[in-house]
């Protein structure tokens, strides 16, 4: 079974000029769950070691202002 890396989603699967704002020692860890969130509360708050975040942009802008 092929394995994708966070470099390998950052690359491929976003947009150009996404970035990794933490965890960059981490830029090479498999990527084995993929789930998409609803942002009616923070998406932080329930971080757990070990899961990647991806959120946009305007996201973070609207979070800034809840």
């Amino acid at each position: 079974m092929p394995i994708a890396t966070v470099d390998d989603v950052l690359e491929l699967a976003l947009p150009s000029g996404s970035r990794v704002l933490a965890g960059t020692g981490g830029i090479n860890n498999e990527v084995t769950w993929v789930a998409i969130l609803h942002t009616h509360t923070s998406p932080l708050d329930d971080i757990e070691e070990g899961e990647l975040v991806l959120v946009s942009a305007d996201t973070i802008g609207r979070l800034d202002h809840d």
